[in-house]
Order: C-alpha cells, then structure tokens, then sequence
C-alpha cells in the first residue's frame, strides 16, 4: 500500500512538473499535462520516442518558435527518462545511461573464463571431423546424415541427450535438426566459410582448416562476433524467425540492457529480458486470456542460451541434467562481460547482413 501510494505521489508530481513547463512557456497545446505524462509513459520502443519527440519539436518551433522549441524538449524528455518502464526491467532510461556509464569495464582479456565456452571445443571436434571423413549430407535438406549428426554429438563436450525414454515409447534423435549445438556451430561454419558442400558432401574449407591452427582466444571471440554480426538467429526457431531477425537487428541496445540487468540486479532474469524482446520488436508484452505472455521464454532460447554456450553467461543456479535446456535466470561471466563491452564500443557492423524495408518497415535478409 505504501509503495503503491508512493508511486502515485511521484506521479502526481511529474503531473505538475509537466504543468509548469507548459505554463512558464505558455503553450496552448491540443493536450493537457495528464494527457502528455500518457504519452510519455507509453513510449517504450526507442523509434517510437524519437518520432514522437522529433514531431512534438516541430510543431511547438513552428507556433512559438525554435528557441522556444530549444528549450521546452529537453525538459520534457528528462522527465520522460525518469520513468521507471517494465520494458526495460523496470529500470528508466536515466538509470541505464547512468548505469552503463559508470560501469567499469574489464580491461584486460579474462583468459582464464572461456573455460566456460564450449562452442570453441566443439566446433573444433566437428571440423576436424568434417575434415577427416567428408560426411555426406542429406538429398532434400542437405542435413548432415544420421551416423555423421550420432558420431558429432559424441565428439562435443556435453554431448546433447538423443534417446528419450518414456515406458512404452522411445525416441531417438539423430537428425541435425533436433540438436540444437549441431545446428548452431553449422550456421557458424556456413557463415564464416569454414565449410562448403561439393557433390552432396560436407567438405572443410581453407578458412576451416586455418581457424583450427588458432589459439584458443581468438577462435572463442571470433565465434561470438560471427554470431553477431552474420549467423541466422532463426536458425533453431524457424516459427520465430520475424522476431529473431528484429532481435538480430536490435542488438545495440539488447547488449546494452543485459549488462545494465547484470550489474543493477547481479543477474538477467528471463521475464524481464523476455519483456524488453517484446518492446525491441514491437510486440505487445500483456498475457492473453489464458495468462501466457507472447514472448515468454523467446529471449531465452533465442539470446540467453548461445550466450551460455559461448560462455559469456553462466546459470544462476545449478540444475540437474533433466532441467538442462530449461528457461533460467543467467549472470554475465568476466569474459561476457568484457566481451559485449567490447562489442559495443567497437561498434560492429550489427546489420551486415539485415536491412530495414523503407516500404513496410520490417527487417528482410539482404
């Protein structure tokens, strides 16, 4: 009840702050304080702010005058990066800057965490698996075949389960589609040209054969910079493939939350990462009638997981094998997060391969 009460109080207050601009500028706008504080709290997604900001600027310039204008936005877009938003884990704008700003950052390279990458190993097993025996692939999905993805699986440092149990019935997956880690370090490969198919064949290419001679640092950050910059997100989510590639784009500001979630709360909770996906992609974060949230757990499979197999993030809590590819809470390692600071201030070309369509405004593969 307090907290409640404190909330509404703080409201009440930026009610008034927005009155007080509005009065001392004497603006005669088509809205009222209340119905500007509105607005702004519904301005969630990034694009959507600066539109509305831009359009605000240009029609207070254009009846009181650019001075007018000058000095009327800033006050009203401070008191917009005050709000606490649900969409940004609760967290305002002002808190991410200040948050992101005073971070510090981990200079010098954490060799001794890419323990925790298994990606590295792994992909090492499967070209030099690759290269030894050439495995045929598939005619119609020009997958690798069943004793190539059985003998691969084995080879990697926690071999993904296959055989599923269940009293009268058991499954076996043996298809590359069905392990997740196989299809993940093949759309690597693909995208760093480090294989190629001739004659129904999986072959290892000259670049293949040159990442394997690579110290292990440097093989570890290229995979993840790989990742970011050209691999499919949708690769093992092909429903999901429209919010991967929105996901792809924004990954900006998506590193940047998760390392504001990692020092602001000690860990990135899936609920609240799956409420910001939802905002970056412009997808309405409220359950339905039946409770379940449209992107719940997405930001999981679609972020968290490669992270953890990169080993830029570790689980929370420890969990037993049965729960392995379960949805969970994840903490940045020191090589994560030396890893998306990086990344962000080196400024990757994030949208290598993405394009935003000037006619639908949606993202498509170039």
């Amino acid at each position: 009840m307090k907290k409640q009460q404190t909330t509404e109080n703080t409201r009440i207050d930026r009610v008034r702050q927005l009155g007080d601009i509005l009065a001392r500028y004497e603006l005669n706008l088509p809205f009222n304080a209340e119905t500007l504080l509105v607005a702004l709290e519904e301005l969630d997604n990034p694009y959507d702010l600066i539109l509305f900001l831009k359009e605000m600027e240009l029609r207070i310039a254009s009846e009181y005058g650019e001075q007018t204008a000058m000095h009327v936005m800033p006050e009203i877009s401070a008191i917009h990066a005050q709000l606490s938003r649900p969409s940004l884990a609760d967290l305002s704008y002002k808190q991410l800057e200040e948050i992101l700003k005073n971070a510090q950052t981990i200079r010098k390279f954490p060799t001794k965490e890419i323990s925790y990458c298994q990606a590295g190993p792994d992909m090492q097993a499967m070209l030099e698996y690759v290269g030894e025996n050439t495995p045929a692939l598939t005619k119609t999905l020009k997958q690798l075949n069943r004793k190539s993805v059985a003998v691969i699986n084995d080879l990697f440092v926690e071999p993904q389960q296959t055989i599923h149990d269940y009293g009268k019935a058991v499954f076996i997956d043996r298809d590359e589609h069905n392990i997740w880690k196989l299809r993940f370090l093949r759309s690597l490969a693909q995208t760093c040209y480090m294989t190629y198919v001739r004659k129904g064949q999986l072959r290892l290419a000259k670049r293949g054969k040159e990442w394997i001679t690579l110290d292990t640092p440097i093989k570890i950050r290229s995979l993840f910079r790989a990742w970011c910059e050209d691999a499919d997100w949708s690769f093992w989510n092909d429903w999901d493939s429209e919010i991967a590639d929105c996901l792809h784009f924004e990954q900006l500001m998506l590193y940047q939350v998760i390392l504001a979630l990692d020092i602001h709360y000690g860990q990135i909770e899936v609920s609240k990462l799956d409420r910001v996906c939802a905002t970056l992609c412009r997808v309405d974060s409220e359950p339905d009638e039946y409770g379940m949230e449209p992107l719940r757990y997405k930001s999981y499979f679609l972020v968290l997981k490669p992270l953890i197999y990169l080993g830029l993030a570790i689980p929370v809590q420890k969990l037993s094998k049965d729960q392995y590819d379960l949805p969970k809470n994840v903490a940045l390692t020191d090589y994560g997060k030396w890893q998306l600071n990086t990344a962000i201030h080196k400024e990757w070309s994030w949208v290598k391969a993405r394009s935003i369509c000037s006619d639908c405004q949606k993202i498509h593969r170039v």
